[in-house]
């Protein structure tokens, strides 16, 4: 994907719309330079008695 893409829109968390001007590889270390987790998280869902 380093070799065809030149621009990246990310669509992050909270609704937040990331542009940014390069590869993917430089894409993925400035996003964990910011701080980025993308680690998926299991949802958590309160029981039910009935």
């Amino acid at each position: 994907m380093d070799r065809v893409a030149t621009h990246i829109r990310a669509f992050e968390g909270d609704s937040h719309v990331e542009f940014f001007e390069s590869n993917d590889a430089e894409h993925e270390a400035d996003h964990k330079k910011r701080g980025g987790d993308d680690t998926p998280h299991r949802m958590k869902y309160k029981h039910i008695d009935a």
